[in-house]
């Protein structure tokens, strides 16, 4: 993807590539530790009938490095690449953080919204207080690089092509820890303190694309059709205008794992509206 840099933040430029023409605008923000080509499988399809923009976040791929970010910030991001980019119409896609920043840059500037694409998102319920040393301690135990590289090697089913998942792997053990663990703290605290309020307060149509779950022992479960998990479960009862669907037998990244199933339902999702 070839990237050009938009200023966000004092200090803060961000990368990002487009492709395409065509409205609505698909907007595409990747998750934790990731990169804007986690989309490529998208942009090559969806391209063809809509212009489509990735960028990387701040602190990750070719945006500038940060120690620290907040999801305010990171939403602000979004929104300053949505003014330059892809200034009409525009749907949000978002994976797993993603879900939770392009769902904080709807709520910060929802004109011109057409629709909100939420690909494998989690949601960590439970007292704050209690959440943040749990999360802290899985972090600091072994160290953010085992941490990082446990983790995503986990997102994977036993079906992934090997040269992804590494790829995917190595790219997270890249991350700065510092950053990285700032981030995913604050990351996970979004949901008990603001998820269901910001899930409550979206009123254009939502695309909900579900892959994977975390079992009781911390495991990637890969759905099947038919499975639910709580963010679903939620996502059905608080967004009004929400259509909810399994993406079968994928990982974590289904955009990787699966894309031509993710690719079909934005086309569905996209003429709905």
């Amino acid at each position: 993807m070839q990237a050009t840099r938009t200023a966000v933040l004092p200090g803060v430029e961000v990368a990002h590539a487009s492709a395409g023409s065509g409205s609505p605008a698909l907007l595409f923000v990747h998750g934790f530790a990731c990169a804007k080509e986690d989309w490529q499988g998208q942009f090559d399809h969806l391209s063809a009938s809509h212009r489509c923009v990735a960028l990387d976040l701040p602190g990750h791929g070719e945006s500038t490095r940060v120690q620290a970010c907040s999801m305010p910030q990171l939403a602000q991001a979004v929104n300053a690449v949505r003014a330059e980019a892809a200034p009409g119409p525009v749907v949000l896609v978002g994976h797993s953080l993603g879900v939770r920043i392009i769902i904080d840059a709807y709520l910060a500037a929802p004109q011109g919204v057409a629709g909100i694409v939420l690909v494998d998102g989690r949601f960590y319920d439970g007292d704050p207080q209690e959440i943040a040393p749990r999360i802290a301690a899985l972090v600091d135990g072994p160290g953010f690089d085992e941490f990082a590289r446990s983790s995503f090697t986990s997102m994977f089913t036993e079906r992934a092509d090997p040269a992804i998942r590494d790829r995917v792997v190595a790219r997270a053990r890249r991350l700065d820890p510092v950053f990285g663990r700032s981030l995913l703290l604050e990351s996970i605290l979004w949901d008990s303190t603001r998820g269901r309020d910001a899930l409550r307060r979206i009123e254009v149509p939502v695309l909900h694309l579900q892959s994977s779950d975390i079992d009781a022992s911390r495991r990637m479960i890969s759905l099947k059709h038919g499975m639910r998990t709580k963010f679903m479960d939620l996502v059905d009862e608080l967004v009004p205008r929400a259509t909810v669907r399994v993406v079968p037998d994928a990982g974590h990244f289904a955009m990787l794992d699966a894309p031509a199933t993710v690719n079909a339902e934005i086309d569905d999702f996209l003429r709905t509206l």
